[in-house]
């Protein structure tokens, strides 16, 4: 018992916020830190989205540095011990925070770091951002703003080694104005917040048409294995929940509009109950139903 609290200690030391990661291996050579399915809290301290070590014969690709300086350098140890490589690239799939925000420590070890062309100054000066709002300082503590080296705006080929990524900037805005897509053809696709598989989705940033767009593109290419920005689900069922929603949501609010329902009416009206067992149901479905009526009531006019 004794040993075990001097290394909590020296854990508590070393890092500040003990993110308590358990690394876990999707294919030979993925692993994937998986984020918890809830609101960005203190106690997680940011981690709700997935992050996702890529091994090749030249280093590893990072997809979604995640949210703290902390996180990416406990992440890396965990790494470390498993397969000794330097980091190549990171990738960042979109411009929410909590999935690029540690890039500053992967920019010191000297990655080079891709992301999204919506990403290019998402931060305002002096902004504070939503993870140092809502973390412990412990846990934000080295976290500096640090944009990519190279923005995608269309479809790119990276060659690491061996191994081919595609990354792939969609055409529609689906969860945020410009979402990438990283495909290693035939083996497995990383989605980002395109899919989430535990817990509801948030369309405050997005477009519900373009979305179901992005995920017609996701089920046309050749696949074994998904990785999603939420959830654990790696098999095709994880594409189920966020096009089940997206659809679901898109014909009861067209339905409602047809009927004349006003916006004031709309979550009155619309209450989409089949998914009220899934998490953040309560936070989230209101919002994505009044934002699923200007987006259609935008699209008829």
């Amino acid at each position: 018992m004794k040993s075990i609290l001097v290394l909590v200690f020296f854990v508590a030391l070393s890092y500040g916020f003990d993110y308590k990661l358990k690394p876990v291996q999707v294919t030979k050579d993925v692993t994937c830190f998986f984020g918890k399915s809830e609101p960005i809290t203190k106690d997680n301290g940011g981690h709700i989205a997935n992050c996702c070590y890529v091994s090749t014969v030249k280093g590893f690709v990072v997809i979604d540095s995640s949210p703290t300086y902390s996180f990416a350098s406990q992440v890396y140890d965990k790494m470390q011990k498993i397969t000794p490589q330097k980091i190549a690239f990171v990738i960042n799939t979109h411009k929410h925070d909590d999935h690029w925000l540690a890039n500053n420590f992967y920019k010191e070890l000297g990655a080079k770091i891709i992301g999204p062309h919506s990403l290019k100054n998402s931060v305002g000066k002096d902004e504070i951002t939503r993870i140092e709002r809502e973390v412990s300082k412990e846990a934000f503590a080295k976290t500096k703003v640090v944009y990519p080296d190279e923005y995608v705006d269309k479809n790119r080929t990276l060659k690491v080694g061996d191994t081919t990524f595609e990354i792939k900037a969609l055409e529609s805005d689906g969860h945020t104005d410009g979402d990438l897509i990283i495909y290693i053809p035939n083996k497995i696709i990383f989605t980002g917040d395109l899919l989430f598989n535990d817990r509801l989705l948030s369309l405050r940033h997005g477009d519900l048409t373009g979305w179901l767009s992005s995920l017609e593109k996701i089920e046309s290419m050749k696949w074994e294995f998904i990785v999603s920005g939420d959830g654990k689900i790696t098999d095709k069922s994880a594409l189920d929940l966020t096009k089940n929603y997206l659809l679901d949501l898109k014909k009861e609010v067209r339905a409602a509009m047809d009927d004349d329902v006003e916006i004031a009416d709309i979550t009155k009206v619309v209450t989409l109950d089949k998914y009220k067992n899934v998490k953040m149901y309560d936070l989230l479905n209101k919002q994505n139903t009044l934002k699923a009526y200007q987006i259609l009531e935008f699209e008829e006019e």
